[in-house]
């Protein structure tokens, strides 16, 4: 039986407030390697995303070409 997505999204990603992070979770973001993902939050130097088929991934500051401030 699948666990609810949700759950396993707490489990993976502890929460964070937004103006720890500059204000930019839930904004859209350019990757290195051309991946646009959502911004979902971090803890310490990783940042963990969504891209756009809903696959969260862990990466980090430096591996961010563009952040979309709207």
């Amino acid at each position: 039986m699948k666990k609810p997505r949700k759950k396993l999204l707490l489990k993976i990603m502890p929460m964070t407030r937004s103006d720890k992070f500059h204000g930019y979770v839930n904004h859209l973001a350019v990757l290195e390697d051309g991946k646009t993902v959502k911004i979902l939050g971090g803890e310490g130097l990783k940042l963990f995303v969504k891209d756009l088929d809903g696959n969260v991934q862990e990466c980090y500051h430096g591996n961010i070409q563009m952040i979309w401030n709207k």
